[in-house]
């Protein structure tokens, strides 16, 4: 993320520093796009033109020999404002639907999916993912488990829900992510002192791991150290775990052939991140 969106530390240049500390030939910033509406605090779009454009453009310029920059947006969805999409569509590479409001009863997004805890709103939520993932301007899906924070327990409705954001998610051609956020910055613990989190959420997971749904572990920076920290790399290991359908790029292989072809990979709906290719691998393993 980014300072812009007003709970973030770093500008662009920070993040892609850090990137090229960790000798990674790729990366991608996905800030919180800006959204004409009330509700969303993020950054405007005088700033997204002015500060944001700008900065990519001009990492892109001053790293290119070391490093390739994508340039990417994490965004509510509102229905019918699809033009608007398209149109960011035309300065970056890509949007990420990061779902952190949807319709209340009275007030247009006035519920936060934090606040998820109800069936009512349980289905408002899902039903917003599957119209904006049904428009195709997506590429990756954020923190599709958040919901669970106020939801909290797992039940039928839940996993109902849970393969309905599926379905859309496989429907469309799009990634899902695992989020390490939540590891990083709500975890608690059990009587026994084992770390529990409510996402990623156990119940969810174990559902995708059903499917063979595409996923992306992503490690949620907001600040350009927890680029490669300990609770991304925990978030990836807890990701294998489920056997999961693993991805490392947004047009990649999954997880089981990518292993073979590249030996050091790290990617995340924020951090884009591919090694060179080991030629002397190539042609033992057909595509």
């Amino acid at each position: 993320h980014h300072f812009l969106c007003g709970h973030a530390e770093g500008n662009v240049e920070d993040y892609v520093l850090e990137a090229i500390k960790h000798n990674f030939t790729e990366i991608g910033i996905s800030d919180h796009g800006p959204i004409n509406a009330e509700a969303f605090h993020r950054m405007t779009y005088d700033e997204f033109e002015n500060i944001y454009l700008v900065e990519l453009n001009d990492a892109i310029k001053k790293y290119s020999d070391k490093i390739k920059i994508l340039k990417g947006l994490e965004i509510e969805y509102i229905r019918g404002e699809d033009d608007y999409y398209k149109e960011l569509l035309k300065l970056v590479d890509y949007l990420i639907l990061g779902p952190h409001y949807f319709e209340g009863e009275k007030v247009l997004y006035d519920y936060s999916a934090y606040q998820v805890k109800t069936k009512e709103r349980l289905e408002r939520y899902t039903k917003l993912i599957e119209d904006a993932l049904d428009t195709k301007l997506f590429k990756i899906l954020a923190h599709p488990d958040l919901f669970m924070h106020g939801y909290q327990e797992f039940d039928s409705f839940a996993e109902s829900c849970t393969r309905r954001i599926v379905e859309a998610v496989i429907r469309n051609d799009v990634l899902i992510e695992f989020n390490a956020g939540g590891i990083r910055n709500n975890r608690y613990y059990d009587e026994n002192g084992n770390p529990k989190y409510a996402v990623p959420n156990d119940g969810f997971w174990k559902t995708v791991a059903t499917t063979n749904v595409k996923v992306i572990v992503g490690s949620d920076c907001h600040k350009p150290k927890e680029l490669e920290d300990e609770f991304f790399k925990l978030a990836k290991e807890l990701a294998k775990s489920y056997g999961l359908n693993i991805v490392n790029n947004i047009n990649e292989w999954p997880e089981i052939l990518r292993s073979f072809l590249f030996p050091k990979i790290h990617l995340d709906p924020m951090i884009v991140v591919v090694d060179e290719l080991r030629n002397d691998e190539i042609g033992k393993y057909s595509l």
